[in-house]
């Protein structure tokens, strides 16, 4: 069992970035991917870390690959699957400090379109120019204005409201001359040269950036139609296997919250319903009352217990459902609390309460929320603290037992409690991924 904090990611190297402090998220990702080794980049964006909303995309050499999904993994962050799109990989960290999401999308080649159909040659080069004195280590200012051209002509739809004056910048850095525009010209309109885009891009005329992107399409087309149509026509169908993927490489898990009446239960499984970049699911697995929410009643005491056995089996089959498809099951009540039942009780009714509590797979993480009884008795004015404080020992005492549960402090406040509850869940997720040999 272990104690959840609220510390955030620490940052080795150096926390400042080109325009001043980097977040402790996107600090802790450029650690790992610094102790793994290998040759990478900050693809774009180098002068916007301190404002970005934590979404960062990183140029990484092929090879060192396996060796940062490591290190990443060891330091919280969790990879999603994404089929059909290229050699782009997800990865996913939290800091709960600043309550911030950070997404991590590592590429190993420069390819542009919606289905990284518009492949280039100029990853290996542009890593071999990349700036090292630099933190993080960036690409080259031409290389970084070359590549920043094509996300915009080939990845968006259309240019969004920053974009023009962003370009003009990045086209004062940019050379005509230079290895990336010998790289790119292959890909330009017929009639066109590095120095003529160089030039539009000076100016970021929207309407003709457009017509340009669509000379790029249709010159890339002609001249390559079966690499083009293979990629467009295979990563729209592999898109398609996002759920079979993600069942087989990166199943779900289920966390069950655990304490007294007044603790926080039901509030603490709503506020995490929308808090993960994952859908998560809300069921209850009580077998008394209402959940909040999160599926209604327990089973009626109708038929006894092969009913109950039959409800609890029938929920657990949904919540495995829920895990395979790569969601996060969250239990507002669970039937681990009957193994809360005073001593005392006959045999029967010990047994009776053992079927039922083994009857369920054990929740991957428990969250056991902690409240002084005196605090208990405040929120609920029921029973007496010194009886609310012998239940909370007891939940105590079965988070000892449990092999996956982590103690919340639940005496403050709800905001603080879901933060905590949300770095649990991921680092726990993390670590069943394990760190893979390299």
């Amino acid at each position: 069992m272990t104690h959840a904090t609220a510390t955030p990611p620490g940052i080795g190297r150096s926390n400042r970035g080109a325009s001043g402090e980097i977040p402790a998220g996107i600090g802790a990702a450029f650690d790992a991917l610094d102790r793994a080794g290998g040759s990478w980049a900050l693809l774009r964006g180098a002068t916007d870390l301190a404002d970005d909303l934590g979404d960062v995309d990183v140029l990484l050499a092929p090879e060192a690959l396996p060796k940062a999904r490591g290190a990443l993994i060891a330091a919280g962050f969790v990879p999603l699957p994404g089929p059909g799109r290229g050699s782009h990989r997800f990865f996913y960290g939290y800091d709960p400090a600043a309550d911030r999401w950070t997404k991590l999308d590592l590429v190993t080649e420069l390819a542009f379109g919606r289905f990284q159909e518009w492949s280039t040659a100029q990853a290996a080069g542009c890593l071999v120019r990349r700036d090292t004195a630099s933190w993080p280590p960036r690409l080259d200012p031409d290389d970084e204005f070359w590549t920043f051209l094509l996300h915009l002509l080939l990845d968006r739809a259309a240019l969004r409201p920053g974009d023009p004056a962003a370009l003009i910048a990045a086209a004062g850095r940019g050379r005509a001359d230079g290895p990336a525009a010998a790289g790119i010209a292959p890909l330009l309109p017929r009639g066109w040269s590095p120095e003529r885009a160089l030039e539009l891009a000076r100016v970021a005329d929207p309407a003709a950036l457009g017509r340009v992107a669509q000379g790029i399409r249709r010159a890339s087309l002609r001249r390559a139609p079966l690499r083009v149509g293979a990629r467009l026509v295979g990563n729209r169908i592999l898109r398609r296997t996002t759920p079979i993927v993600r069942a087989i490489q990166s199943r779900g898990m289920s966390v069950a919250i655990l304490g007294p009446d007044g603790a926080g239960k039901s509030t603490l499984a709503v506020t995490l319903a929308g808090a993960f970049p994952v859908p998560v699911r809300r069921i209850y697995l009580g077998l008394y009352g209402h959940g909040a929410g999160g599926g209604g009643a327990g089973p009626s005491g109708r038929f006894g217990l092969p009913g109950r056995l039959a409800w609890l089996w029938r929920r657990s089959l949904d919540a495995a459902w829920q895990r395979l498809r790569g969601r996060i099951v969250v239990f507002d009540r669970h039937v681990l609390d009957l193994a809360l039942a005073a001593p005392g009780s006959g045999p029967k009714a010990r047994l009776r309460r053992r079927l039922l509590v083994r009857s369920v797979p054990t929740p991957g993480l428990s969250l056991i929320l902690d409240v002084p009884g005196e605090e208990l008795f405040r929120r609920k004015g029921e029973h007496d603290p010194a009886s609310l404080e012998i239940q909370r020992a007891r939940y105590l005492e079965l988070g000892q037992r449990l092999r996956h549960a982590t103690v919340i402090d639940a005496a403050t406040d709800p905001e603080t409690v879901r933060r905590r509850s949300i770095d649990a869940i991921w680092t726990a997720w993390a670590a069943r991924l394990g760190v893979p040999d390299a």
